[in-house]
């Protein structure tokens, strides 16, 4: 895997956005979802999030109900949130 995507470019992300409202910019994609796709019985939504980042995103978007698949190259570095148990 290239350098931009290492476990120390992630260390760096994290520091640069570590002000970044994960939790209004999951609100603001699960408005978009509740708005353009119909949606028929009360089984969570699944989404696929094919770049994961940090996995802020993904922890946000799990409180608000929705079913978040990750999918990674193998030898992603895995997130802080997804290690330390904030994701499933």
């Amino acid at each position: 895997m290239s350098e931009p995507f290492t476990r120390s470019y992630s260390t760096y992300y994290d520091l640069r956005h570590r002000e970044k409202d994960y939790e209004a910019e999951s609100r603001f994609v699960v408005d978009l979802i509740n708005r353009h796709v119909h949606r028929s019985g009360t089984a969570p939504l699944r989404v696929l999030d094919a770049a994961r980042d940090t996995g802020y995103h993904i922890v946000e978007l799990r409180k608000q109900g929705l079913d978040v698949s990750v999918t990674e190259p193998p030898n992603a570095a895995t997130p802080e949130p997804l290690k330390s148990g904030h994701c499933r």
